[in-house]
Formats: C-alpha cells, structure tokens, sequence
C-alpha cells in the first residue's frame, strides 16, 4: 500500500527531535516558525516537525534538516514577550520529507505520512516476548534513572502492542535528541525494536559507570575526611594530656626526613623509627632512645665525604700528641689503618672501645677521624 503525501507547514527544531506518541512544549522565536505555527492554526492544526542537523543553522534548507520527522497536531499556543511563542504538540506519526516546496513567508513540504499501525510481523516474531523482554529493560532503566514516576513507569508497563510500546517508551525516556532521531529514522518496527533496546541497555551500563566512579570517590573522601577528623582529635588528646610536644617533635623529624639527601633505605628506616616515635608516647624510655636514634642518622652527613689520609706516621704523631699511655690502644688503631691502606676496601671492620667513663673513648675516635682528615 503506497503512502499518503502531504503539503504541511514546516517547523525545523533545533536541539529537539519530537517522537511519535509524545506530548511536549517548545519554544520558538523565529519569524517563519512562528508563520508556520500559525498556518497550521488556520488550518487542520496538522504540522510537520524535524529536528536541525546543527543547532547553529539560522536559515534551514532541504539539506539541513533530517528526513524523518513526525507529524503533530498543536494543542495550544501561547504568545510568549520578545516575539516568542508557546507551542504545545502532540506527535502522531512519522513523516518523511519529500521536498520544501514553499520558503518565503514560512517553510511548507511535501510530506510523505509513515503509517506503520497496519505493519504485519513475520509469523517467527514472538512479540509477546518482545514486549516482556523491552518492560523488563526499561523498568530497569527507570529505577536506575530515578527521574521518572512510579505512576508512568506503570502506565507503560501495562501497555499492550509492541509498536506503541516501542513508542511510547522512546518519547517517554529522556535521551538525547540525537540519539531519539536515530531511534525516528527507524521505519521498521523489528530494526527500531533493537535499536531501542540497545540503548537502554547501553544507558543502564553507563548509569553503573557513574555510580561506581561516585562511589569511589565517595570513599577516598570520606577516608580522607575520617583520617582529618581522627587527627584533630588525637591532636586534642595530646594537648589535654601534655603529650604536644612529642607530636610536634614527629611532624619536625617528618619535615627534616623530606629534605634529608640520604639513600633509599636510610630514609626507610627512620621513616620506621619515626613511626614507632609517634606510638611510644607511654613510654618515656623508650621515646628517649628512638628520639636519640632519630636525630643521630637525621645529622649524620650522607650527602658529603671526605678522602682518607693513610699517613700512618702523621696519624701516629697525632695520637701521640692527644693521648698519653693507652699504648696496646694506638698500636691496634695504627694496625687498623696500615690493613686498610694496604687492601683498600671501601668497607672495614668495626672498632670497639670498651672501658668505663673518663678513659678516653671518645677523645681517641676524636684523634683517630683527625689522623684520618675526616670532618
């Protein structure tokens, strides 16, 4: 059966496609929309709509405007300030446009009238299926969507029929204009049915999305806003407790840490020590000794060095200027240095020097270092 064409005054929308089965308002400003408006008025109240191919196009053309449109009756018109007016459309089919064939006062084409309500599906099609399988996708939409009504959401999903359920819910679910006309350039029910489909599907994946990104970055908030939270408070249990200094002492050692020019593994290790300085607050001892750790390995020079002098008869004489006596003492410090100038290993043994306080152990590592040049 050949479709009816029509002579229908035009309205081009720009940023809008309107669906068949859709009940919407709009606005329009421009001079042969509004003539348009008013010749369908003066008429049957019939008006074929068509969505712009770009928003920016002030004076539409055959090639500026998509094919596919629907075909509305007007409802009501409101005359808006600033030569605006209100249109309210209701669409009832699709339409396919023929030609412009009148431009000068407002636009009016041939229109050819796609009426698809008599369609006869292949025998194989179960659209009781169908229709099953498109209520469940777009109930699920819906809850995810959360912007629609309990009440739509149940008038569609008691609807019968599976091309104005494919309509219905394409003018009821709010997509974008361009997805909406790709849904209208559709003419066969069983291609629009998937096409449908599709992007519910696809919305409800990318609802998910969103979801799950918020939810992330809900929780490194509110970990970093509970980390804040737990920190003034303990701030305020030490103060209250007189334990401030020792915080503060922590977040100075923490500062000299970031600055301190020292390998990787050192930094490691007086980030440890630093670590276990903050939880021996009960512990006075304890503290004492890690705070004396810290700041040993904090102005130990790991960023200098210095070449080693081996003139063993210049760090004899140096001994023997510093230290009178401890004779064994200085004969195995001159045998330490001889071994060492004659191997010339970076590293060394380690020298022990026992006795009680007041013999000397300081002033001779003092005397050694100063035999060596070592500053």
């Amino acid at each position: 059966m050949e479709n009816t064409i029509k002579s229908l005054p035009m309205v081009a929308l720009r940023g809008m496609t309107i669906m068949p089965e859709m009940v919407v308002h709009f606005d329009v400003s421009r001079e042969r929309s509004v003539a348009a408006i008013q010749e369908a008025m003066a008429e049957e109240q019939k008006i074929f709509l068509t969505a712009q191919k770009s928003i920016d196009t002030e004076d539409p053309k055959m090639e500026d405007v998509y094919e596919i449109g629907t075909v509305g009756t007007i409802k009501q018109i409101i005359k808006l300030p600033k030569h605006i007016v209100r249109v309210l459309v209701s669409g009832e089919m699709r339409g396919r446009l023929k030609e412009i064939e009148y431009t000068d006062l407002y636009l009016r084409a041939n229109v050819e009238l796609l009426d698809d309500s008599e369609e006869i599906l292949p025998e194989d099609v179960n659209t009781e299926a169908m229709e099953r399988g498109l209520k469940d996708m777009f109930v699920s939409y819906a809850a995810k969507n959360g912007k629609m009504s309990k009440e739509a959401v149940s008038q569609l999903v008691e609807m019968k029929g599976l091309r104005k359920l494919v309509d219905e819910i394409a003018a009821n679910i709010p997509l974008y204009y361009t997805d909406q006309q790709d849904i209208l350039n559709e003419t066969d029910l069983l291609k629009r049915y998937e096409k449908l489909a599709f992007k519910l599907v696809n919305e409800v994946q990318i609802i998910d999305i969103k979801e799950e990104i918020q939810r992330k970055v809900k929780e490194r908030v509110d970990k970093h806003q509970r980390e804040y939270i737990l920190r003034e408070q303990l701030k305020l249990i030490r103060e209250e407790l007189g334990e401030e200094s020792t915080a503060s002492d922590a977040e100075e050692f923490e500062k000299e840490l970031k600055k301190l020019k020292a390998p990787e593994e050192v930094k490691e290790k007086l980030k440890k020590e630093i670590g276990r300085f903050k939880s021996s607050l009960n512990s006075p001892a304890e503290s004492g000794v890690i705070r004396t750790y810290i700041e040993t390995l904090l102005e130990m020079p790991w960023d200098r060095s210095t070449q080693d002098h081996n003139d063993l008869e210049y760090a004899g004489m140096v001994l023997e200027e510093d230290h009178y006596g401890l004779e064994q003492v200085k004969e195995r410090i001159l045998e330490f240095l001889a071994v060492r100038a004659l191997t010339k290993k970076g590293e060394s043994p380690i020298l022990c020097l026992v006795g009680p306080p007041g013999t000397g152990k300081t002033s001779i590592a003092k005397s050694l270092a100063r035999s060596l040049k070592r500053k």
